[in-house]
């Protein structure tokens, strides 16, 4: 045990100073002080720390002549050591300041190194807590790789491409899901630092604010790339030029950092977990049911028409489906063609040529007069049109994204100031007076 330590600080009776400095190995400068002022040789089989009680007179009662080991280290050149450093020390420490008062100050750190060290702590908190980071991994792979296996390389029928479609309207629903993970662990910091940090004045609440924001974000960005991964090449494979394959992983990675900011922003204003839930969910069905994917706006209500350009879904959803559909043929199975005859000595171009100028979708043999087949829809940009998406409007979907994202940061900042911090300024100056 006595090897542990590196320095001894030894009191005599009354508490006086007999020996501070160095052990040494196996406490060779502690006994070579104490053997040079008088106390006898310690043995080779000798305990150092026993030693050490009986020359001090604390380990044993048999003192034959006693020493002031007091007076013995006031007059060693040792203590004189210990002194001329504390001198030093003292002659250049900081003057105390003259300009700012203690009183200028709410809290003992600038705001920059409250922010640094409470940030370090979260991410170490992470990193000591892995069933959480290993339980978002699993969330995102297991339910990307259970779309994209459901909706394996769909074909280019009719079909097979509202398939696809409807494989971005099924990933989307793992929001919540996000949500009741990262929100119960908000409420819980939040929870230690309004009845312990906020009190002592340890940091402030912006501090707070942010430094959850911004922990949650790496594992966010990992959670995003391991689902567009799994998600990705299961349903549209690998033959897109990586343009497209990256824009869609940048909207994959944005939808999982806008699912942290999010719940960011309902925890900092609820009381209870139960309720941000019940809001969270709310909202979310509102932004899911009116993104696009289900009805085309145009046959919405006014109602989900309005809601259909605030979703922050309808740009998420646009944005991925422009940039991995654009371009992608469409070719009708049997049971989906329009087959018809044409009238009396006409083709089937002659018949339907004023139509198709107008019409999306293609018509399959111009030069028949019987059974005339034709597709509804010849590329998957004719079916995004009448969903409001375009091609050409891909990067304003991603930026207009990243708006929400910054609401929801500022939101979070200012509800948490509403609805918990102006509520205890009050308390605090009721109780003061």
């Amino acid at each position: 045990m006595f090897e542990h330590f590196d320095r001894l600080l030894l009191l005599a009776k009354g508490g006086k100073t007999a020996y501070f400095g160095d052990i040494g190995n196996h406490g060779r400068l502690l006994l070579d002080y104490f053997e040079s002022k008088g106390a006898r040789q310690c043995l080779p089989d000798e305990n150092p720390a026993e030693y050490i009680l009986e020359v001090v007179g604390e380990g044993s009662h048999e003192s034959t002549q006693p020493i002031d080991w007091a007076e013995k280290w006031n007059q060693s050149p040792q203590n004189q050591e210990v002194q001329d450093y504390l001198h030093h020390i003292c002659s250049n420490s900081l003057p105390p300041p003259t300009t700012d008062k203690p009183s200028d100050f709410e809290f003992a750190m600038p705001i920059t190194a409250q922010l640094y060290q409470v940030m370090k702590r979260d991410f170490q908190q992470y990193h000591r807590q892995p069933e959480y980071i290993f339980a978002k991994l699993a969330l995102g792979i297991v339910c990307g790789l259970f779309v994209g296996f459901s909706f394996w390389m769909s074909d280019n029928s009719n079909q097979g491409f509202q398939n696809t479609l409807f494989s971005l309207f099924l990933l989307c629903t793992i929001f919540t899901t996000m949500l009741n993970q990262i929100m119960p662990k908000f409420v819980e910091k939040r929870a230690l630092y309004e009845l312990r940090e906020r009190p002592s004045k340890t940091y402030s609440w912006k501090v707070f604010i942010f430094s959850q924001v911004v922990v949650e974000l790496p594992w966010q960005a990992l959670l995003g790339i391991c689902t567009w991964a799994s998600f990705y090449f299961s349903v549209y494979g690998g033959n897109q030029d990586p343009e497209r394959q990256g824009l869609v992983l940048l909207f994959v990675l944005q939808f999982f950092l806008f699912a942290s900011s999010f719940a960011s922003l309902i925890a900092s204003a609820v009381s209870n977990l139960a309720l941000g839930s019940m809001m969270a969910l709310f909202m979310f069905v509102l932004s899911l049911l009116s993104n696009g994917v289900m009805q085309p706006p145009s046959a919405m209500p006014n109602f989900w028409s309005q809601m259909h350009r605030v979703s922050p879904l309808t740009y998420y959803v646009g944005g991925i489906s422009a940039t991995a559909l654009h371009g992608r043929p469409i070719v009708c199975s049997d049971r989906e063609l329009v087959s018809f005859d044409a009238p009396a000595a006409q083709t089937c171009g002659e018949y339907l040529g004023k139509f198709l100028k107008t019409a999306p979708g293609k018509l399959y043999d111009w030069n028949s007069t019987a059974q005339c087949q034709y597709c509804p829809l010849s590329s998957a940009d004719q079916y995004l049109a009448g969903r409001d998406i375009s091609w050409e409007n891909r990067w304003e979907y991603y930026g207009i994204f990243w708006a929400y994202f910054v609401f929801n940061i500022f939101g979070a900042v200012l509800l948490y100031y509403l609805f918990r911090v102006l509520p205890y300024s009050r308390a605090n100056k009721a109780i003061a007076k």
